[in-house]
């Protein structure tokens, strides 16, 4: 059998997509069957391959019915083996790459121009695709935590440009949603209230846990995942220090972990304890960069952060809270998540595994 191919113009692709994988996936269930891509042929109109496309097609079904029929020198059809999401060494940023592995790939992986047909986010934060023999490795502009929240796709959509093949001209298979990481529950980005400017206070060695009643805050509206605090610490390469505050409401125990970027000396305490210091923290900011456990009560938990200016060179956060003590059963379920009592939007949690 084919694997559908494209449908122009583009258009929401989330069923026909699945319907892809699902075809994909049909000969580990069903005997004898052989599933050929088609999605990188040409069209002649809206939805049907065109006659040049045709012409390739019978030649990759002619192999597959030959392999079928155990005929000798028959090749099977290329297979996705391997999904990993590994953090990039040349990255100064903290940024990571998907290595995807094919199986029966004959020769190497070519695309005769830049390869495309690989996607990851929706907007797709790919930056570039490189072809190994019969490996794909897909460079992002994600860090490596923030990556394994995502899912890879090869084909996305109704309409994707697909050129990848190997030396015997036979495509890889469009598939996807394949989660580039085990699946987490995940809160929103917070959106902490800001204090008044502070004096300095160094690499905040000695500093202690304030009254947050001390002090003034103001609401920050939270334009991207990243806290901006830039304009109020100024201009000025003098020390200074800010503090960012966000409460939890936990309505049953709960086992978290905050998850934390920032690009300046930072402490962090919850509920007045101190859980976490870096004296060095420094540009640039990663999301997720640090994963501070703890464990919550049911009830109102305040989270407070301290962030140095840097000398001028700190701009602010990134904040979010997982939640560790889901069973997979849950997952599929309604799944408890502490809730921000001010200035956060809804929580988000990533798709649900499914088999490669």
């Amino acid at each position: 059998m084919t694997q559908i191919a494209r449908v122009v113009p583009a258009r929401p692709g989330s069923a026909w997509n699945s319907i892809q994988n699902q075809q994909r996936l049909l000969p580990k269930a069903l005997p004898h069957l052989a599933v050929v891509p088609t999605v990188d042929l040409p069209f002649d109109d809206d939805a049907h391959i065109s006659g040049r496309g045709c012409a390739l097609l019978g030649r990759r079904l002619a192999e597959a019915m030959h392999l079928l029929r155990g005929g000798k020198g028959a090749r099977p059809q290329i297979v996705l083996r391997r999904v990993r999401a590994v953090p990039d060494p040349l990255s100064w940023w903290g940024g990571a790459n998907v290595i995807v592995e094919f199986g029966n790939v004959v020769g190497k992986l070519a695309s005769g121009s830049r390869p495309f047909g690989f996607s990851v986010g929706n907007p797709s934060v790919v930056n570039d695709v490189m072809l190994d023999g019969n490996r794909v490795i897909v460079r992002t502009s994600l860090p490596h935590l923030e990556l394994t929240t995502q899912s890879l796709y090869y084909g996305q959509g109704t309409d994707p440009y697909c050129n990848i093949t190997d030396k015997a001209g036979r495509s890889l298979p469009a598939f996807g949603p394949i989660p580039l990481g085990a699946d987490r529950v995940l809160t929103a980005f917070a959106n902490p209230r800001v204090s008044q400017v502070c004096p300095g206070a160094g690499k905040l060695q000695g500093l202690a846990c304030p009254d947050s009643a001390s002090l003034q805050w103001h609401a920050k509206p939270l334009r991207t995942d990243f806290c901006d605090v830039h304009s109020e610490f100024g201009s000025t390469t003098e020390d200074r220090l800010l503090y960012l505050s966000c409460d939890l409401k936990v309505t049953e125990p709960m086992k978290l972990v905050a998850l934390f970027g920032y690009d300046g000396p930072v402490k962090l305490w919850v509920d007045g304890r101190e859980l976490f210091h870096d004296p060095n923290g420094t540009n640039p900011g990663v999301i997720d960069s640090k994963c501070i456990p703890f464990d919550a009560a049911p009830g109102t938990h305040h989270v407070l952060v301290a962030l140095s200016s840097n000398s001028g060179k700190a701009w602010g956060i990134y904040l979010r809270f997982q939640r560790l003590d889901v069973s997979k059963g849950r997952l599929a379920s309604s799944t408890r998540l502490p809730d921000f009592l001010a200035g956060v939007t809804s929580p988000v949690r990533p798709d649900l595994p499914i088999d490669l």
